[in-house]
């Protein structure tokens, strides 16, 4: 037996069970903190996010493309840019529109089956255009938008009036033919919310618009610009269906929207969606 050679295996044994115990004390007494230090981060992160709230919409530059007197000759027109674009359009039909023709309760049936149309209220007879008239008694005036809600099951309260550029919403009010406004808050105390517009794609006794798309884009531009809408960064729209019937008129609506659309610049949204207005 080698007593020199015994020692050192004893020797060798002490040392490597020493530092087996050091190794298990210090990991009793230091216990690791990668786990302890995500556990605690991961739900201060998750509040952190849930706590910031969301103003970006109202900063957006936001565009109501919406389209009065439907359904009409030209409202096929109207659904096929909306469906090219993959735009959603608010089309504001007259009642009496619907019963009009074959032809127009066919087109009727295309707008209800359109992803992209949100449909509102222009009253059930548009005033028969004679709107002096019309506008004489609020009771006769409501009661035409109800029937009109009536026929086409609508459920919402926003409507827009024939013939007048007229805002009773919980924070607009404007009236462009001041003869009306004691009548436009009758409207509204009957609870109905009235939208108008921003700016208006106008035409001729020919239903010849009077601007190209190009013009009207540099219109809208300059609102954004100058912020000269009812409500900053939201800008209305009004064009009206039958101006599409003609093939020059209907290659500018797709000219202007696919303009706004690949430009980048706006966001598009239904009328019920625009800021403010009271949830049915």
């Amino acid at each position: 037996m080698n007593l020199g050679s015994e020692v050192e295996r004893t020797t060798s044994k002490i040392i490597t069970t020493l530092f087996i115990t050091l190794v298990f004390a210090a990991c009793e007494n230091n216990p690791v903190k990668t786990s302890t230090t995500v556990v605690i981060q991961k739900p201060a992160a998750k509040d952190t996010v849930i706590a910031i709230p969301d103003t970006s919409t109202n900063n957006q530059k936001t565009i109501y493309l919406t389209f009065d007197d439907g359904p009409n000759r030209g409202s096929n027109h109207v659904l096929q840019v909306a469906d090219e674009e993959q735009v959603p359009i608010t089309m504001f039909l007259i009642g009496q529109h619907i019963i009009g023709s074959p032809g127009q309760e066919l087109t009727y049936r295309n707008i209800l089956k359109s992803p992209y149309v949100e449909i509102q209220n222009h009253s059930y007879t548009h005033g028969r255009n004679h709107f002096e008239k019309f506008y004489e008694n609020a009771a006769i005036v409501r009661d035409d938008f109800t029937r009109c809600a009536d026929s086409l099951h609508l459920l919402s309260n926003i409507i827009r009036t024939p013939g007048r550029n007229i805002w009773r919403t919980p924070s607009i009010s404007f009236t462009d033919v001041k003869k009306t406004a004691a009548l436009a808050d009758t409207l509204q105390q009957m609870g109905l919310t009235a939208v108008g517009w921003d700016i208006e794609w106008r035409f001729d006794n020919h239903l010849h618009l009077y601007k190209t798309a190009d013009e009207v884009l540099i219109q809208i531009k300059n609102l954004f610009e100058k912020q000269e809408m009812k409500t900053p960064n939201q800008l209305v729209l009004l064009a009206h269906d039958q101006t599409f019937t003609d093939s020059t008129n209907f290659a500018s609506l797709q000219d202007l929207v696919h303009q706004l659309k690949s430009s980048g610049e706006y966001k598009f949204e239904v009328i019920s969606k625009y800021p403010g207005l009271k949830k049915q």
